[in-house]
């Protein structure tokens, strides 16, 4: 596999959509990456008005999925993820929370620092999980094969951008 069948997935958001927020301390991080496993986790609502595919949390980094997400997850056996139970006080039956439990080593970072264009990773330090999170960071990368099955189950308010097109800041 070669470093241009990798996306980076995002959220892609409007005004409409449902934002949920989690009642009681917890660790973003430890929560995404899998460490943290709740039973269940509990949310209320915070903004918004429509459930989409995804539902992210306040935080930056954590997000629950959808039941027809899920299904494409798991009917595809794609790999580097798991799901936790939700508890909330709306209706969001089936929707699980999603943790990408692979990694890779550290990007590789240009000498210069400012914006860049690419994204890059040794491809030795990668497990061959679908999703997965460069070490030090908490960017979600998944494989051309999870893309493919994100976009033929038509998956809303996901963004997925090639590595190579990638734009980021370098510090």
């Amino acid at each position: 596999m070669n470093k241009e069948e990798f996306y980076s997935l995002s959220f892609n958001s409007n005004n409409i959509e449902l934002f949920v927020e989690v009642i009681g301390d917890y660790d973003a991080q430890k929560l995404k990456i899998g460490t943290y496993n709740p039973n269940p986790l509990k949310v209320i609502k915070s903004q918004g008005r429509k459930a989409y595919d995804i539902v992210r949390l306040q935080d930056v980094f954590n997000f629950l999925i959808s039941p027809k997400l899920l299904k494409a997850l798991e009917s595809n056996d794609l790999t580097g993820w798991k799901t936790y139970a939700i508890e909330s006080d709306i209706e969001l039956d089936g929707y699980k929370g999603f943790q990408c439990t692979s990694t890779c080593g550290s990007p590789i970072r240009p000498k210069n620092s400012g914006f860049v264009t690419g994204y890059d990773f040794d491809l030795k330090t990668w497990d061959g999980s679908d999703f997965f999170i460069p070490e030090t960071t908490m960017m979600i990368i998944c494989s051309n094969k999870a893309k493919e099955v994100i976009e033929s189950f038509k998956i809303k308010n996901i963004e997925l951008e090639n590595l190579k097109t990638l734009k980021w800041y370098n510090a």
